[in-house]
Parts: structure tokens; sequence; C-alpha cells
């Protein structure tokens, strides 16, 4: 789950650390060197951090222009950590003096950062929903998330607990919807979006009433999409108007997954399971393309639009981070252009999509999973002696072919022009095309062919 998200969150912001052995640097743009901590982002074109303890940075993406704010004086002790940033705040924990029956400490409240004005403020009604959390026996409530209109947070005590959101102008607070077509939204009026057709939540199997247990499964809305999460379930994407689900992530067998999914900008990210580095994932619905990276330890990824924010650490607690900024632009062409070979003979043209295949990213250093083909298999009619002329949409090293279950053989030519000469055959048969690309990685195109006796 996000970090500082609650169940059914419509929630900006960064994926919470993932585990992992050391792998090589990724690429992109390094923002900041030596951050006191993971950055977040807001899911469209802000990112904040702390480049030094009591300092909160804020970044305009698109212009890249950076604004440091001192924010120590409104704390007893210099902030180190910010949990959220939308709506043109940062939300940050900041220590305050306090009063209790047990004597005068020093607790953690939430604060808020104005992008534009660089003013500190509290938001209303925070001070009063940690006193009552704290009055409960061994409770506590954290804020973490912020949208346009709310702040989530997230309440823990022996008794259960909750979630929800709280307007941090009129500190009105909202719990967990506890219809199934309803969400929590930190960017709506009301706090709650109703969730488009046929889109529901899944009940929660192991809900006790009372106990204080999400009734649901997590779910993220970000329409038209919404990303189905639960502790022993699948990471599903499903589009609004349709029942169609797509599977991300298979949870087998029921065996909880630890995945940190987030839906934002219009894309998934999510982290998957190995034993040593872990593959970090993004998956862009509006080509169906699907990128992987491995990470390094201690690992978080917010989105922008058009990109992901990556902060990595390398030596455990207490260690600064490096942010980076990875271009996501262009993937869908490229990959999509990579994943279509023309196909011309006398005078006869058609294209064949990739059956599977994937390629390496280079403006993104991703490694890409071609979408699954939507298309039957081309037919192409050829006479036995003919050139076959290939263009590919990528640049290809080398390209091998056969005729139904023949030998394989090499075709001619570099780069994205290749060519074969058609075999004489008496039979109907599948012409398979292997394309080595020369970015790396490879996929396999299929073709329709009649007897090609001349």
């Amino acid at each position: 789950m996000l970090a500082g998200a609650v169940a059914g969150w419509v929630a900006p912001g960064a994926m919470p650390a993932l585990a992992s052995a050391a792998t090589p640097p990724l690429v992109g743009k390094v923002i900041a060197s030596a951050a006191v901590d993971r950055a977040v982002t807001d899911g469209a074109g802000t990112i904040a951090l702390v480049p030094g303890v009591g300092v909160i940075r804020t970044i305009d993406a698109a212009t890249g222009r950076a604004t440091d704010t001192d924010v120590s004086s409104s704390c007893t002790s210099p902030p180190a950590v910010v949990t959220g940033v939308g709506g043109g705040q940062v939300l940050f924990e900041c220590s305050r003096p306090h009063t209790s029956s047990s004597g005068p400490s020093t607790r953690f409240e939430p604060r808020l950062l104005d992008v534009a004005t660089r003013a500190v403020h509290e938001p209303v009604g925070t001070a009063a929903m940690i006193d009552d959390w704290d009055s409960a026996t061994f409770g506590s409530v954290h804020f973490g998330g912020i949208g346009s209109a709310g702040i989530g947070w997230d309440g823990y005590a022996y008794h259960g607990g909750g979630s929800g959101a709280l307007d941090p102008r009129t500190g009105a607070v909202v719990g967990e919807p506890q219809v199934a077509n309803e969400v929590t939204d930190l960017n709506a009026p009301g706090l709650v979006t109703t969730l488009c057709a046929p889109i529901v939540r899944k009940p929660y199997e192991y809900a006790d009433e009372g106990s204080g247990e999400p009734s649901f499964d997590p779910l993220q809305y970000e329409a038209p999409y919404a990303l189905q999460d639960g502790p022993e379930t699948s990471l599903t994407l499903q589009r609004c108007g349709s029942t169609r689900a797509i599977v991300l992530a298979a949870a087998p067998h029921g065996v909880p997954q630890e995945r940190a999914a987030e839906l934002a900008a219009g894309f998934v990210s999510w982290a998957g399971a190995a034993p040593g580095d872990l593959p970090l994932y993004v998956y862009k619905p509006a080509c169906s393309v699907k990128l992987r990276w491995l990470v390094s330890p201690n690992t978080s990824v917010g989105h922008l639009t058009g990109g992901i924010v990556v902060s990595e650490t390398f030596s455990g607690g207490g260690s600064t981070w490096r942010v980076r900024r990875i271009s996501l632009d262009g993937t869908c062409r490229r990959v999509t252009a990579a994943a279509r070979v023309g196909v011309s003979s006398d005078g006869r043209r058609t294209t064949s999509t990739a059956r599977s295949g994937t390629i390496m990213d280079a403006p993104s250093g991703a490694t890409a999973t071609m979408p699954a083909p939507t298309s039957a298999v081309p037919r192409i009619a050829l006479r036995a002696g003919r050139f076959l002329t290939l263009a590919t949409g990528a640049s290809a090293r080398g390209v091998r072919w056969k005729l139904g279950d023949g030998r394989w053989r090499s075709a001619t030519g570099r780069k994205t022009s290749w060519r074969l000469r058609v075999p004489r055959s008496r039979a109907a048969h599948t012409l398979t095309l292997s394309l080595r690309f020369t970015a790396g990685g490879s996929a396999r195109f299929d073709l329709r062919v009649p007897r090609t006796e001349g």
C-alpha cells in the first residue's frame, strides 16, 4: 500500500520502501544526490523532498525550478520527513511541545507548507484527533497523503482502528465508506467519490464486525481506472464500463504479496517478489505496455505526468537518498512501433503484430514487454523464389525465420530493412519470424502463408 495510505484512497504520493540487494544504477536525471529521506510526488507535476534537515524543497516538474523553504522554526526539532504533497501543499511531520496527564513532552503533529506562499500552518482538527486516538488503549493516528481537499489518516488502537480523510480547512472527518461503490477521495469536496459502473470494491474476507478492520480490499481509483489489491488477492486493473479485469500480479494460492502498488498519472507501478534484486514494474494501460527495472535496497517510487521519481538508499536506515527522475514519455510509441513489422512481396502488403516479445527501451532504461496481440495472425499470398521484404519498427541485429516445422534460416539485411527468399511449399503454413533487437530483447511474429508453388 502507499506510504501512509488507507484502504480505498484515490491517492497521490509515493510507494513505501522496497527491500532489495544492490543493483546497477538506474537511468534518469538525478535531482537530489543526498536527500535526508525519500521524495514524494503529487501524481501530476510537483516533487517534494528534504535536502537537509529542516528544509523542504519543492520542484516544479514542468520547469525544473526548485524552491527551498526552511521550516525548522515551526517545530521543536528540525523536520526530516515529508509524508505527502498535493493541492499545492506539502504535508510534513513536526515535533511540537505537548502536555498530557503524565506531564510535558513532545509529539509529532502534521503541518502544511503552502508551495506558492511558503507559509507553514496547522491543519484544522488534527491536534484534537491526535488527542482522541492517544486517549485510547495503545492508540495512535498517522497522517499521510494529501490532495486538494483532504489529508488521509490511519488510526490504530487495542480495540480497533480506522481510516479515512480530514478536511484541513474545517476539521471535518470522514471514515472509510461502507458501501462497495464508494472510496475515500482526497481531491473530492466531500472527500468521497462514487466509482464508475461496473466497478465495485471486493469485500475483505476476514473482516470482523466492530473490529476496526477494513470492510473491503484496498482499491485505488483514478477515472477511468481502478486498481484492486488485497492481502491475499491478485493485483488487477479494471476500466470504467468494462467487467474485464487485467491481472497485473497474481497472488499464487492466496499467498500475501508485498507489492507497494500505486495508480496515479494514468499508469500503475508495483514491486515484484524476488530473492535478490526486486523488479519494479510500470504498466501503461493506454498502450498495454509493461516496463521493468531492477531496484536497489530501500527504493520508493512516486508518479508524475509522463514519468516516475525514484528514491534510492544503499546503506539502510540513517543513510542519505539519491533521487532521480525517469521520463516515460514516448514509451508507448517506441514499444508499439517495435511490436510491428511491415511485410511486402510482389505488391502485396500486410502488417504483423508481435505474438510475444520484449525490447530494451533505452530512454527509460526499462525492459519493455510488448502488448498482447488483439488481432488474428495476418495472411499473405507468396510466390516461391520471390523475395519477402520486412520493414521492422525498431532496429534489429538479426532476423531468423522458418516455414511451418522447417529449419530456422537467417534473413539478409540490416537495422530496419530485411528480406528472405520464399521457399516452395505445397501446403499452407505459418511463417514465423524471430527478431533480435539492436537495443536488446527479441520478438516473434507469425504470418499465415498459403501454398507457395510458383
